[in-house]
């Protein structure tokens, strides 16, 4: 069971990509979370204000939550997005990384399940 764990956070993380306007995706099956950032650079600045965007697909905004250091969020954008803004800290990055949270429900189930978008930091 460990094997299984460690391999699907392997994927999870390598699956989260940056385009160079600042687009990074992470999917699960059909489930897929797609963040933008306004300054559509492929990486985040340190102790500097950014806008970013989620859209979530196959997935009920309504029954999920984003979680990391600094992130605020400013309003919905959508049926499936919502706008963030975000300053993030030395505190904030692990090894050149920023890492925000998503948890959603499956239709049905009450169990929740995670994804997790890295993008990389520029000091």
């Amino acid at each position: 069971m460990k094997k299984i764990t460690l391999l699907l956070f392997l994927f999870l993380g390598l699956s989260s990509f940056a385009q160079e306007n600042g687009v990074f995706v992470v999917s699960e099956g059909d489930k897929k979370i797609t963040v933008v950032l306004d300054t559509k650079l492929p990486y985040l600045e340190l102790n500097k204000p950014t806008l970013l965007k989620t859209y979530f697909e196959n997935i009920d905004i309504k029954n999920s939550s984003s979680i990391a250091r600094g992130l605020r969020k400013k309003e919905q954008c959508g049926d499936n997005c919502a706008a963030w803004e975000l300053i993030i800290d030395e505190k904030g990055v692990v090894d050149g990384y920023f890492k925000i949270t998503f948890y959603y429900e499956l239709s049905g189930d009450r169990e929740n399940k995670k994804m997790y978008v890295s993008i990389p930091v520029k000091d």
